[in-house]
């Protein structure tokens, strides 16, 4: 996982699978951003094919402690597969799903 410093912050998630062996570097990412004030945050899902729930859980739980600043949490360039996981999951309220790290950018408000 790698991070762009900005207004809002980039996360671009390592792949292809993301699971339970990444959460505490994943809660670190999130922590760091919120100690330096960072509460816009995109997560770049190109590399991305599977997660398990563990994982979605961790996400989860990061993006409602980001939305406790009054932040808010993009993810985009989601495949097709993660797609149908967050629509049977029910998480498309959970944050806000672009196609792209341009459009969530320019929806958080960049």
């Amino acid at each position: 996982m790698s991070s762009e410093r900005a207004e809002i912050a980039v996360l671009r998630l390592g792949g292809p699978r993301l699971a339970y062996t990444e959460c505490d570097q994943m809660k670190e990412m999130f922590n760091q951003l919120l100690r330096a004030g960072q509460v816009r945050i995109a997560l770049d899902f190109s590399d991305v094919e599977f997660m398990d729930s563990t994982m979605i859980g961790t996400l989860v739980a990061s993006v409602r402690r980001v939305n406790s600043f009054e932040g808010r949490v993009a993810i985009c360039n989601l495949s097709a597969p993660l797609e149908r996981l967050i629509a049977i999951l029910k998480l498309e309220g959970t944050f806000l799903v672009c196609k792209s790290v341009e459009e969530a950018r320019e929806k958080l408000g960049a």
